[in-house]
C-alpha cells in the first residue's frame, strides 16, 4: 500500500474543530506503522505520526492522562524519525517540538535533559535550512526559556552538562522577529513577542502585539491555543 502523504497532511493541518479527523488519522498512521514493514523506519511516516500525536496531546477535548501518553508517544516517534533519516528537516523540527512539549510534563532534571537534546537537534535543523521560520521561532523560545531559568535550574544544568549557554530576552525577541520576517502574521509568534516584551517590562508594546495577535484569524488548533493565551495575557496586562 502506498501512503498518501498529501492527504495525511491535509488532515493534520485542517482546522482546530476536526478532532475526529485527527483521531482517525492517528489510528490509520499507527496501523500503517504496525502492518507495513517498509514503513517502520520511514521518517516521513514517523515525523507525521509525531506531529499528529502532539496535536492531539494539546487538545482540551482529550483527557489529561491521555494527553500525557500522547505527548510521550510523540517524543518516541520523533526520536525514531531522526534516527531513520538524520538529514530530514521535518524530523528534527518536530522532534524539537515534541521535546519542548515534554519539558512541561517532567521534573527539573528531565526538563534540563530534554532542553539539551532540543538544542542539539535545533542546531542540526539549522544546518539543513537556516532560513526556516519555525526554527527561528524555536530558537527564540529556547533563548526565552534560558533567560527565565531559575538559580536552582541553572545549577542542576551545570551539574549535568557543565557550563550552559547564556541568553537574554532581547536575543529571544530578535529570533521572533527573524521568524516574523519569514512568516508574518503568525498568531503564536505574536504571542511570544508579547510575552517577551512583558518580561522586558514594556507593557504598552506587549499590549500592542497582543492586539495584533488577537486580530489574526484562527485557522488551526495551534492558533486556537495561541488565541486563548493571548486573551489571558491581555487580561494580565490590563
Amino acid at each position: 500500500m502506498t501512503v498518501n502523504f498529501e492527504e495525511w497532511d491535509r488532515t493534520i493541518n485542517t482546522d482546530a474543530t476536526d478532532l475526529d479527523g485527527k483521531r482517525k488519522l492517528y489510528d490509520d498512521m499507527k496501523a500503517e506503522l504496525t502492518n507495513n514493514e517498509t514503513n517502520k523506519n520511514n521518517s516521513e511516516v514517523l515525523w507525521r505520526l509525531n506531529k499528529v500525536s502532539l496535536l492531539l496531546s494539546i487538545s482540551s477535548d482529550i483527557e489529561t492522562n491521555q494527553q500525557r501518553q500522547l505527548a510521550f508517544e510523540a517524543l518516541e516517534y520523533g526520536k525514531r524519525s531522526v534516527k531513520a533519516d538524520p538529514k530530514s528537516l521535518d524530523s528534527h523540527k518536530w522532534y524539537c517540538i515534541a521535546l519542548g512539549r515534554a519539558t512541561k510534563l517532567v521534573g527539573v532534571k528531565d526538563k534540563i535533559r530534554y532542553g539539551h537534546k532540543f538544542k542539539q537537534h535545533l542546531d542540526l535543523a539549522y544546518k539543513l535550512d537556516p532560513n526556516d521560520h519555525m526554527l527561528h521561532f524555536m530558537a527564540g523560545r529556547f533563548a526565552y526559556e534560558l533567560a527565565a531559568l531559575s538559580w536552582i535550574e541553572r545549577n542542576i544544568a551545570r551539574a549535568l552538562y557543565g557550563p550552559i549557554p547564556e541568553a537574554t530576552y532581547q536575543e529571544a525577541l530578535q529570533k521572533f522577529f527573524d521568524s516574523d520576517k519569514s512568516k508574518p502574521n503568525w498568531k503564536d509568534n505574536y504571542l511570544w513577542i508579547a510575552k517577551t516584551y512583558r518580561r522586558l517590562r514594556k507593557k504598552t508594546t506587549a499590549r500592542q502585539w497582543v492586539n495584533k495577535g488577537l486580530n489574526l484569524p484562527t485557522n488551526n488548533i495551534m492558533d486556537e491555543l495561541a488565541h486563548k493565551e493571548l486573551q489571558q495575557l491581555k487580561d494580565k496586562l490590563s
